[in-house]
């Protein structure tokens, strides 16, 4: 609930499309389509999903070093999977979601104590 959290708050200023996901979590099949579901968004799996993050770094080094530029990446980067939420499904979560939102207002100045005796 808080990745749709941020991800509302970014849409407020660009339009997010589809969301490529990478690491561990990509593997389950399970997250994805609960991602999916409550984000609303078309999630897609790239081949290499254990690897991105090193490929990234690869695309970088090779951007840095004057090889190629960004536009590469599209080259390295193969989607093999895509998850499009499912309506009733998110229209589930968002009034989850809307209720995650008001338990975390009604609970700002709990937060606040605990943050103070973590300090103190």
């Amino acid at each position: 609930m808080n990745l749709k959290w941020i991800l509302d708050t970014i849409e407020e200023s660009i339009p997010i499309g589809k969301i490529r996901v990478i690491g561990g979590g990509a593997r389950s099949e399970s997250w994805k389509r609960i991602l999916s579901n409550i984000l609303g968004k078309v999630l897609v799996v790239p081949r290499n999903v254990e690897e991105a993050t090193s490929m990234g770094a690869a695309i970088i080094a090779g951007v840095g070093s004057g090889l190629f530029d960004f536009s590469a990446a599209r080259d390295f980067v193969v989607d093999v999977e895509q998850i499009e939420p499912l309506g009733n499904e998110h229209k589930q979560y968002l009034r989850l979601y809307d209720l995650f939102k008001e338990t975390y207002f009604s609970l700002r100045e709990t937060f606040e104590k605990l943050a103070g005796i973590k300090r103190g």
